[in-house]
């Protein structure tokens, strides 16, 4: 099954004598197995471990109202929560549907089809006039030009406008014509399709064997425009997993930390190469952003006053850029991990007056500027 939470128990680096480490975690509801691990990352050596023990503290105090409650919830939950939503109550048969949506949107298409056949309902792509758009066992997709749209709006929304809603927004629709579903997503660009489309997923429920469709109107726009995870090296390898549920929470953004403790001036190899632009290819189908760090990390201490290492710097950014990323940054954290959070290097000392800060801001500033000059396309933040 899917991995509900990840804790570290303990993170710790150095040789040192038996230590007890512990720690009370809350199980979250659903979880059926617990595993504990105890491994060596990006590192060599041994470590011993004995008596390891899991044990039940307690049950949270209203643990029974919590499972109470949780059976007894009605009505239609849609998350993240729209801005506006309004509930029939009332459900459709979703047996087969002709789909009119624009030709340019790839991405749309490609999750929209992946969604139908993994719920086994039948579809063909339809050339239908907006005369027709009204009919029943029909999603029609497209934009603010639309008077088919505009319609459908205005009568759930009065007053409202496709082109308030921005380039994340959309409005969806889902209403019963002649007993089949007719559903209407309207939205000013693919990727606010894309987001009605996570909508319309959890409007789809079973029974008896059949597939119910929710009948509901639904405008919503994102309070943020950036919404996003900080993903560590350790979830690169369920990276499949983390997508799937940045897009089930319309998120857009993911910043991951390169593994680079020793490696950092090193060129990525080729196997990397292709598993990030993977990864990356995968993020931008799902209108994500893919973020990437590098931290000048390891043995021997980076020389912030060197040419030479700043040019390393560039050379793996480089390589980064080639893969398709465009968003960037360079990170100092967990140096006192390693024996890094003071300058080492002498010339450092001297130029930037053993001031730690002061070498970070200079080595930044002077990889983002060369860095720009070739690339003006990148983000770094």
């Amino acid at each position: 099954g899917a991995r509900l939470k990840y804790w570290d128990i303990i993170s710790t680096e150095g040789t040192f004598e038996w230590k007890k480490f512990e720690r009370k975690i809350v199980i979250p509801e659903g979880a059926k197995t617990i595993s504990l691990q105890v491994r060596l990352v990006a590192c060599t050596g041994t470590a011993w471990v004995d008596d390891v023990e899991l044990k039940l503290v307690s049950l949270p105090p209203n643990h029974g109202a919590i499972m109470q409650q949780a059976k007894t919830v009605d009505g239609l939950v849609v998350f993240p929560h729209p801005w506006k939503l309004q509930d029939s109550k009332k459900k459709i048969e979703l047996a087969e549907l002709s789909l009119s949506i624009p030709e340019k949107d790839s991405n749309f298409k490609d999750a929209l089809f992946t969604w139908l056949d993994a719920e086994g309902i039948s579809y063909h792509l339809a050339s239908l006039d907006e005369e027709k758009a009204a009919t029943g066992g029909l999603l029609f997709a497209s934009d603010s030009s639309s008077k088919a749209i505009s319609d459908r709006l205005s009568l759930a929304y009065h007053g409202a406008n496709l082109k308030d809603l921005g380039d994340q927004g959309y409005f969806l629709s889902v209403a019963s014509k002649d007993g089949k579903p007719s559903i209407f997503i309207g939205a000013n660009t693919e990727q606010g399709r894309f987001y009605a489309l996570q909508s319309l997923k959890q409007l789809l429920s079973r029974k008896d064997g059949r597939s119910l469709i929710a009948e509901t109107n639904i405008l919503d726009k994102p309070a943020f425009s950036r919404r996003g995870i900080a993903m560590g090296p350790w979830w690169f390898n369920k990276k499949d997993i983390a997508i799937e549920r940045l897009v089930n929470l319309k998120c857009n953004y993911v910043w991951q930390p390169l593994p680079s403790k020793n490696t950092w001036r090193q060129p990525l190899a080729e196997t990397q190469k292709k598993a990030l632009s993977e990864y990356v290819e995968a993020c931008r189908k799902n209108f994500i952003t893919p973020a990437v760090s590098v931290a000048p990390r390891g043995t021997p201490p980076v020389q912030y006053s060197s040419d030479a290492d700043i040019n390393l710097m560039l050379d793996k950014l480089s390589d980064l850029y080639n893969v398709g990323y465009r968003d960037f940054g360079i990170n100092f954290d967990d140096l006192q991990n390693i024996e890094q959070e003071r300058l080492v290097v002498p010339a450092d000392i001297k130029k930037f007056d053993n001031n730690i800060g002061k070498a970070h801001v200079c080595f930044v500033n002077e990889v983002y500027k060369r860095f720009r000059e070739n690339h003006p396309d990148i983000n770094f933040g």
